[in-house]
């Protein structure tokens, strides 16, 4: 709303007089006016705080995203890293426990191999 003067059609820029021809602006307009005139200061602040409020919520949603990807993407590569790892690990000491198995059946095997049986230091009957 544009409060001008009813006299000269000067647009009103404060006080109760007009400043071009004089006369006096009616109280009950000023009021109305200046009313009006901070209902509209206070509806765009308000819009733009609401403005500024939207964008902050876009921004904390693009960072939300933004850090749930990055982690998927740091889980991904410590799994890329580690479970080849423990696979080879675990196929290391299974060959390990292997090779000792096989180790300690070759060494049982040729014990008894190597064991003369045929000594008669120890033939002896029960009739006895």
């Amino acid at each position: 709303m544009i409060l001008n003067c009813k006299k000269c059609g000067a647009p009103y820029t404060g006080g109760a007089i007009c400043e071009k021809c004089g006369n006096r602006f009616d109280d009950a307009d000023i009021r109305n006016f200046e009313n009006e005139a901070r209902q509209q200061r206070e509806y765009e602040q308000f819009r733009a705080e609401r403005a500024k409020e939207s964008d902050n919520k876009a921004v904390k949603i693009i960072l939300i995203v933004f850090a749930a990807f990055t982690g998927l993407i740091i889980l991904s590569i410590l799994v890329a890293i580690f479970v080849p790892a423990l696979i080879g690990y675990n196929a290391r000491k299974n060959a390990r426990e292997e090779e000792q198995r096989m180790r300690e059946e070759q060494a049982n095997s040729s014990y008894y191999e190597d064991y003369d049986y045929s000594n008669d230091d120890y033939d002896y009957s029960y009739d006895e």
